[in-house]
């Protein structure tokens, strides 16, 4: 069974170049190929009132931005893995139930590893911690 890799938003653009709906690769990538660093442009939007200024109290002074931009990005990557998922079903066929269980199960295979290593990493830190006590 293969294992399931996360991957950042250049890397996924990357793994995807030429695979899947035309240009959904470089659909994650601005004209330039750049992920993060974009130009920026002033736009109007209208949002309802008490949204926007509960996003304001969250976040702060010259957070507002910030937050709609990655809010966007977000609905935007959403969006292209829907149009994947979409294509995916076309070539292939849909996910069968099999096929979810076993990626149910591997996730949370994968889930138990990670908080077992971080058990064992917290176990090592608090010895090392306890062995600099007594030397000292």
């Amino acid at each position: 069974m293969g294992r399931v890799r996360v991957l950042s938003a250049s890397m996924f653009a990357d793994a995807l170049d030429g695979v899947g709906p035309p240009s959904f690769g470089s659909s994650f990538r601005n004209a330039s190929g750049m992920v993060n660093g974009m130009a920026t442009k002033k736009y109007t939007v209208t949002l309802p009132e008490e949204l926007a200024e509960a996003i304001r109290a969250e976040v702060g002074p010259g957070g507002f931005s910030r937050y709609v931009t990655q809010a966007i990005e977000r609905r935007r990557e959403q969006d292209r893995l829907g149009e994947l998922v979409d294509w995916l079903e076309t070539e292939y066929g849909p996910v069968t139930e099999e096929e979810l269980a076993a990626a149910e199960a591997e996730r949370k295979e994968i889930e138990h590893a990670h908080a077992e290593r971080a058990r064992a990493e917290r176990v090592t830190e608090q010895q090392q911690a306890g062995q600099e006590q007594h030397v000292a």
